[in-house]
């Protein structure tokens, strides 16, 4: 309380607003590029969105490639092995070399 007046801090309305309370969250210390951090605060403020919730977006895009390449390899393994000196020799025989 400043001279009688009850300070509400912005940040934490503004924090409670964006993240639904349902959702359990954990903090976590990030170190980035100061050339990455301004790119994120700059595509924060374009998209309204917050630099918390365009990392996480990042994440599970990556999680979610990675869960793809993971399963195509899966869906490969049955398939026999090429020998990469025959692959470069019919290669070089096609003319392609």
């Amino acid at each position: 309380m400043k001279n009688g007046k009850i300070k509400i801090d912005w940040r934490f309305n503004i924090f409670a607003y964006i993240w639904p309370m349902k959702i359990p969250l954990k903090r976590l210390a990030v170190y980035l590029d100061p050339q990455i951090h301004r790119a994120l605060k700059i595509k924060s403020a374009h998209s309204s969105k917050t630099i918390s919730q365009l990392i996480n977006e990042a994440i599970k895009y990556s999680l979610a490639e990675d869960y793809e390449d993971l399963t195509a390899f899966e869906e490969r393994m049955k398939e026999p092995n090429l020998d990469f000196e025959s692959v470069l020799k019919e290669l070089q025989s096609s003319g392609k070399l």
